[in-house]
């Protein structure tokens, strides 16, 4: 496909932000939680790709949809999480989350166990964070 052959999967294809590629290497291995925000359509999920990338291989980009069921308001729930061996993703935009509960439940289902392909801490990427409500936000810091 046209887009995937132009997709910028590496540090080295980055004609911009060159100064916060270097911050963010330093930081994101100091920091266990690391929230990158800014304006919309201005690279903050690509650069956090490529980091990934270079850390643990290009397979993060062979992602696979996974279901998550959780149970909240007395009902079940199923989400639609993009998964590597890696990370998570998680759409905001796709799903409603305009209870604390709802996102807790999913974010204590992802985060329960240590990775074991990298033995360390879970990675989750929160795409469209925008969207969350206050009491959401209390639950990620």
């Amino acid at each position: 496909m046209f887009l995937d052959k132009y997709k910028i999967t590496s540090f080295d294809n980055f004609q911009l932000n060159k100064n916060i590629i270097q911050k963010l290497k330093r930081l994101c291995f100091d920091i266990p939680n690391t929230v990158l925000y800014g304006c919309n359509n201005i690279g903050k999920y690509t650069l956090l790709k490529c980091l990934l990338s270079e850390i643990y291989s290009k397979e993060i980009y062979n992602s696979k949809k996974f279901n998550f069921k959780i149970f909240t308001n007395n009902s079940y729930k199923e989400i639609i999480v993009d998964v590597s061996n890696y990370h998570y993703e998680i759409y905001l935009n796709t799903y409603c989350y305009n209870d604390k509960q709802s996102l807790n439940e999913l974010l204590s289902s992802i985060s329960d166990n240590i990775n074991i392909n990298t033995l360390s801490y879970t990675i989750i990427l929160i795409k469209n964070a925008q969207y969350l409500s206050t009491d959401n936000l209390q639950c990620i810091k």
